[in-house]
């Protein structure tokens, strides 16, 4: 008994220790293919130096601190090689394509909530949105009471989820003063292309508030999951396999349609 409960205090403090994480990720997900030139954001809450290393023929890049805890890397390198953002606790990739192309519309807001979540060592209180693309990084433009804010800020990435979280973060500081949040204003949101093209994110609306809004404390794991990943694998063709399995399932059918008909008596 007293080896279980040891082992479940250790759970539970490495429990605590993965929720109270310092906060730190990196705009785009894994994977995701960008421009030979371009940018990427980063947010780290201790604002280190941000690290990279090139798979293949190195490239250069160049860190440009703002404001806050996030970060602009600008980068350079030949296609075919891969950059890789060493992060707090992961490392992310980056292939560089020479055929690069944004997406041929505006990116747009699928959900938003209020986001409350309490621990022992944190707590968060903020609006989350999330868009239906991968972005480098998203310009905020938050106006309050008359007062306009302006900031950049990195998008969090689950998979094909992407959202943006403004106002405190858990374990991690505030962007938007949730009381602003509560009280409402107008909002603003620009996707940052990883060419460093801006463009007005669509759906959202004008003003916010967050006590007009349904709440619920899941992060970016509760996000929709979009029908079609931006960064799903091609579509697999099963064309010829498929024709060949539904051809044998209706010559069966015939046959034991046959040798029923064969064996059934006849009614005169």
């Amino acid at each position: 008994m007293r080896i279980l409960l040891v082992m479940s205090l250790l759970f539970a403090a490495a429990e605590a220790r993965a929720d109270c994480a310092i906060p730190s990720w990196v705009s785009a997900a894994d994977g995701t293919p960008v421009p030979p030139k371009g940018y990427i954001l980063v947010h780290d809450e201790m604002l280190h130096d941000v690290e990279v290393r090139w798979l293949g023929e190195p490239g250069s890049a160049h860190v440009v601190r703002g404001d806050g805890a996030t970060v602009m890397l600008a980068y350079e390198g030949r296609a075919g090689t891969t950059l890789v953002i060493k992060g707090r606790y992961a490392e992310t990739h980056y292939p560089l394509v020479a055929d690069w192309k944004a997406p041929s519309r505006a990116p747009r807001v699928l959900t938003y909530w209020h986001n409350v979540h309490h621990w022992t060592c944190s707590y968060a209180d903020s609006l989350i949105v999330q868009i239906d693309q991968p972005v480098a990084g998203i310009f905020v433009h938050w106006t309050h009471e008359g007062r306009t804010t302006e900031w950049l800020e990195a998008a969090q990435t689950d998979g094909a989820k992407v959202i943006v979280e403004l106002g405190k973060i858990d374990c991690g500081g505030a962007t938007i003063s949730p009381d602003q949040l509560r009280e409402g204003g107008e909002l603003k949101l620009y996707a940052i292309r990883f060419n460093g093209d801006e463009e007005e994110i669509t759906g959202l609306p004008t003003r916010i508030d967050l006590d007009e809004m349904p709440v619920d404390d899941v992060g970016v794991s509760g996000a929709l999951t979009p029908l079609v990943s931006p960064q799903a694998a091609a579509p697999k063709h099963y064309g010829r396999r498929l024709g060949a399995v539904v051809l044998a399932i209706l010559a069966l059918g015939v046959l034991l349609g046959w040798r029923w008909r064969v064996r059934a008596p006849t009614v005169v």
